[in-house]
């Protein structure tokens, strides 16, 4: 039973009167006041802001039953950053998960080359990695001091992205985190809404929403939505076969259809012309490693 007359002192325990008081647009002097007999409008919002206590009632989300086999890739022009690495491998079971990681100067190449290593598996379940990213892997006060965000909400920041993606029971979804450049820009399709980025600016919330496309420096994507990719695209099979000798795949899964698309955008929309909904999790905000953790908190509204 949530006991709603505890929550007051809980979160001035949890995040410090001076933020609960941020987050209420109250002075300091207010909540004291208020002490055990907060309004419920005030709950509310500290509600809205950190869940956690109302998933300790009912779970965010359901681990997936064992025998889930899972390849965790991992596509780098450069040596991958050591938290990342870190936080892969917190999340990472040995007994139904393998990890494939390749490196080359060209992540189209290599990202094409790893979708065919994976097809080649047999594997029915691929996350991707981008090799600067920070996850929320199970254990939320070191992802809070690794994304530097102190008060991320426990319930966010404790959990286990791979499970939480392959929750959803999408074939393709991924988190939503954000560039290092150009303005901190959410990486998914309709995000330069500024309603949504409003919305966004708030923090994790438990929501999965279908979008145009989705970055795939975190997402999960099911073996089908690669092969009814080519099936559905046979234009994009290599015509050149030094390419498939000297990088091992046959098809350009992640070639930009013009100058206006990159990877992302192009696959997504590839995606979705064969059957397959991209959807973002808004419940998972990893933090993007350039000079320093970027994550909601650094996102711009509105850049332009």
């Amino acid at each position: 039973m949530l006991e709603l007359s505890k929550l007051p002192q809980r979160y001035c325990d949890a995040l410090g009167i001076s933020k609960v008081a941020e987050i209420l647009g109250k002075p300091e002097r207010a909540i004291r006041a208020w002490g055990p007999m907060m309004p419920t409008y005030a709950l509310e919002k500290l509600l809205a802001f950190d869940p956690t206590p109302l998933h300790e009632i009912r779970p965010l989300y359901e681990n997936p039953k064992p025998g889930n086999n899972l390849a965790v890739i991992m596509p780098s022009n450069r040596w991958p950053h050591p938290a990342t690495v870190e936080s892969i491998f917190r999340m990472f079971d040995s007994t139904t998960m393998q990890f494939m990681w390749d490196g080359f100067n060209s992540l189209y190449h290599v990202r094409n080359a790893l979708a065919a290593r994976f097809l080649r598996s047999g594997l029915p379940w691929s996350f991707w990695s981008d090799d600067d990213m920070i996850f929320p892997c199970g254990d939320a006060a070191w992802f809070r001091e690794r994304s530097e965000c102190p008060n991320y909400p426990t319930v966010f920041a404790g959990m286990h992205t791979i499970n939480r993606l392959l929750s959803s029971g999408k074939k393709f979804v991924g988190a939503c985190y954000y560039s290092t450049r150009r303005g901190h820009i959410p990486q998914f399709g309709n995000s330069h809404e500024t309603y949504i980025r409003q919305d966004l600016r708030a923090g994790p919330t438990d929501l999965v929403m279908p979008v145009p496309w989705v970055a795939l420096g975190a997402s999960l994507i099911h073996r089908d939505v690669f092969l009814d990719v080519i099936s559905h695209h046979p234009e994009l099979k290599v015509r050149d076969p030094s390419i498939t000798t000297n990088f091992g795949y046959e098809y350009s899964l992640f070639s930009p259809l013009d100058l206006d698309f990159g990877d992302d955008p192009s696959f997504g929309r590839r995606a979705l012309d064969s059957g397959h909904q991209p959807h973002v999790d808004w419940a998972l905000m990893p933090a993007h490693v350039g000079g320093k953790p970027f994550t909601y908190s650094d996102m711009v509204v509105n850049p332009y």
